[in-house]
């Protein structure tokens, strides 16, 4: 009997979980060196705690967890219920905890009439909290986006013009946080550079050209057709209007091509003062508005050359025989 008494006491104290037993009255009849280490109890006095009223020791006045545990060990202890768990915060200066409390009756041959056994699951509950705050800022993204969304689509479907259009769509997109400034730039052939035609932004010096040919996020996405992201501009390669638009600060950068089939209306771009603002889903959208507002200006533009009045006349005059169509 004493040797299996030893190999059960040396067993629980290899246990990661604060254990104790206790009789009927709530008193102490065994702790586990868990439990003795968390009390701040020696290894040399484990039977310090042995006698203590566990109730006694209890607040539940001043706190409502103690109170849920001193009710749930009674019904176990009364045989209202053969397990009890509870859930229970216990933060100290230093950090965050979280524990678990799981209160069991004892057989009736046994000495004790309950064990409890308190399991530290702070990073179960870290774990939660993260996946909450995660799906809070999922939750967050898809109102603004849908939002977005709703509110640039109606506004691009009414616009008369595509200047309405483009200033439509830079001020739905720097309404929305973290977005600190949106352009839309057009191609200017005569002077092969990229010049603003509208922009909503906190930030954003007149008159700014780019020149095209030059390794520039917006240039590039002009150039190639292709969205450009930057999504962290503090070492990009970036000319002085973005620096601009930023304010200074490190951010992201993302750019859109405005392109209706193989017609180039410029591109959109949007800055954000958040680093890595622009995620698979936001992107995917921004591109869906950047094609919404391209097929808008396409139509408006059709729209325009059907109904004008006036009427202008090429001639060209081709002097080289060489060329093959000079015939």
């Amino acid at each position: 009997m004493i040797q299996r008494d030893s190999l059960a006491r040396l067993t629980l104290d290899t246990l990661p979980f604060n254990i104790a037993v206790l009789d009927e009255e709530g008193t102490i009849l065994f702790t586990n060196r868990a439990w003795n280490e968390f009390a701040g109890v020696g290894p040399h006095s484990r039977d310090e705690l042995v006698g203590v009223n566990y109730f006694e020791q209890t607040d539940t006045d001043a706190d409502k967890y103690a109170a849920q545990a001193m009710e749930g060990l009674m019904t176990v202890i009364e045989g209202k219920r053969e397990i009890f768990t509870l859930e229970y915060p216990c933060h100290s200066p230093d950090e965050r905890r979280w524990f678990l409390m799981r209160a069991a009756p004892l057989p009736d041959h046994d000495e004790g009439s309950v064990v409890v056994a308190h399991i530290d699951i702070t990073q179960r509950k870290l774990a939660e909290l993260r996946a909450r705050e995660k799906r809070r800022e999922l939750e967050h993204l898809m109102d603004r986006i849908d939002g977005l969304v709703e509110n640039v689509m109606e506004s691009v479907l009414q616009a008369d013009s595509r200047r309405e259009v483009e200033q439509t769509v830079c001020d739905r997109l720097f309404a929305v946080e973290p977005y600190v400034c949106a352009w839309v730039s057009r191609v200017d052939l005569r002077t092969d550079t990229l010049t603003p035609a509208a922009a909503a932004c906190e930030a954003f010096p007149e008159g700014t050209e780019l020149a095209l040919g030059t390794d520039d996020p917006v240039v590039r996405a002009a150039e190639t057709g292709e969205p450009q992201v930057i999504q962290d501009t503090t070492d990009a390669t970036l000319v002085d209007v973005h620096r601009t638009t930023l304010l200074d600060d490190p951010g992201a950068i993302a750019a859109f091509p405005l392109v209706y089939g193989e017609t180039s209306y410029g591109v959109l771009t949007v800055a954000a003062t958040e680093l890595d603002a622009f995620d698979e889903r936001e992107l995917a959208v921004l591109n869906v508005l950047a094609r919404a507002a391209s097929t808008a200006i396409n139509a408006i533009e059709g729209r325009r050359i059907l109904t004008t009045d006036s009427v202008v006349e090429v001639e060209l005059a081709i002097t080289d025989e060489g060329l093959f169509f000079g015939d």
